[in-house]
């Protein structure tokens, strides 16, 4: 989100930017749902120059849409921090253990809402976990950090489809 959790909660940081996002979530593990699971949020973005998510056209056929928005829980996460005085904004930062398990619960929550309505949102197992590098490539090819993409995609899908391993380690 390239921001503090207290920004993302204020209105006028989504409506003016034209985004939005279903949960925020900070560096000390508070969550924040800024809208409804069962609406569209419209973080993902545009669609860039390449889409490398797998099963693209297969969801766009299914639901007759090809904005990723109206498909997906999106889910930011705090990357603004104060060292030694100064805030950076570090892009694709890695998640604190306090982000991994305050992540897990509200993804846990969000398949558990979905099933009461019918569908499976993991039932493209491991690439149910998107990132928006998998949408647009060029303008958002770090989104949401490497770290995510090599280690904890798969962690968090495992996390959800079962086992209970949790805690990542703060970087």
């Amino acid at each position: 989100a390239s921001g503090f959790f207290a920004t993302m909660l204020r209105p006028d940081f989504w409506n003016g930017a034209g985004v939005s996002v279903h949960f925020a979530i900070a560096r000390d593990g508070r969550i924040a749902q800024i809208v409804n699971l069962f609406d569209t949020a419209w973080a993902q973005g545009r669609l860039g120059p390449s889409v490398t998510w797998p099963h693209y056209q297969e969801m766009q056929q299914e639901t007759g849409t090809d904005n990723p928005n109206a498909w997906f829980c999106s889910i930011e996460h705090e990357d603004a921090t104060i060292f030694n005085g100064t805030t950076r904004f570090i892009p694709g930062s890695e998640w604190t253990t306090a982000q991994y398990d305050a992540d897990l619960r509200v993804k846990r929550w969000c398949v558990e809402e979905c099933a009461r309505e019918g569908f499976d949102p993991l039932h493209f197992g491991l690439d149910s976990l998107t990132g928006h590098h998998m949408f647009d490539g060029v303008n958002r090819a770090e989104c949401p950090g490497r770290f995510w993409r090599d280690e904890y995609r798969e962690r968090l899908f495992n996390n959800l489809a079962g086992t209970r391993e949790t805690n990542m380690p703060d970087p």
